[in-house]
C-alpha cells in the first residue's frame, strides 16, 4: 500500500501505525490504542482489527473492533481497555487476521507491534459521593496533581446504580490506592 511500483489491481492491508494513550500507562487504568489502517482494492469492505497484549507470557487477544476501510490512507480504529495489571515493558499488537482480507498481496504488514511501559507510579483513588461544593474543590485539588488518577462515582439518591457505576466497583479489574467516601 502507498508504492508506485505496486499493481493497480493488487490487494493489500496494512496496519500503518499504532499509538497508546498515555504513554507511560498507570496498571489497571484505561488504554486507547488507536491504530491507522491503510488499504488498497479493499474499498469499503468492513475488516476485523484485533489487538493483542503480550505480558511476557505470549499474545493474549484482548479486543476486536469491526473498522470500515472507507479510504485508502488513514482508517483508523479506536480500542478502550485496561492496561496490565503488573508494572513494565508489555507488547501491544494491532492486525488485520489473513481470513478476513482474501486476496492480500502482503500478509506480513497486516499487523504491527509496539512497546508500551506499564507503571505503578501515583495515586489511584475511587472517590464516592454526592454533588456538592466540597466535592467541587476536592476534584478540582485532585485534577491539578498528574499523578493522580481520580475515577469518581456520584450518586444522588437511592436508585440503583448504572453499570458503569457498578463497573468502578469491580475490583478485580480495577486497582485502587484509596477510596474516598464522601457524604452519601
Amino acid at each position: 500500500v502507498g508504492r508506485t511500483e505496486s499493481q493497480s489491481n493488487a490487494r493489500d492491508v496494512s496496519v500503518a501505525a499504532i499509538a497508546c494513550e498515555p504513554e507511560p500507562v498507570p496498571i489497571k487504568t484505561d488504554l486507547t490504542v488507536r491504530a491507522v489502517i491503510n488499504q488498497a482494492g479493499f474499498a469499503g469492505a468492513t475488516v476485523r482489527a484485533v489487538l493483542s497484549i503480550d505480558e511476557g507470557e505470549g499474545f493474549v487477544e484482548k479486543k476486536i473492533e469491526k473498522v470500515k476501510l472507507d479510504k485508502g490512507i488513514g482508517n483508523e480504529v479506536v480500542f478502550k481497555v485496561k492496561a496490565p495489571g503488573k508494572p513494565g515493558e508489555v507488547k501491544i499488537k494491532v492486525e488485520v487476521p489473513l481470513e478476513q482480507v482474501p486476496g492480500d498481496v502482503a500478509p506480513p504488514n497486516n499487523s504491527r507491534q509496539t512497546y508500551l511501559t506499564v507503571t505503578k507510579e501515583g495515586v489511584r483513588i475511587l472517590y464516592v459521593d454526592r454533588w456538592r461544593n466540597e466535592m467541587t474543590r476536592l476534584s478540582d485539588a485532585w485534577r491539578s496533581d498528574k499523578r493522580i488518577d481520580v475515577k469518581r462515582v456520584f450518586r444522588q439518591d437511592d436508585s440503583p446504580a448504572l453499570p458503569e457505576e457498578r463497573a468502578a466497583f469491580d475490583f478485580e479489574n480495577n486497582a485502587y490506592d484509596a477510596i474516598v467516601i464522601g457524604n452519601i
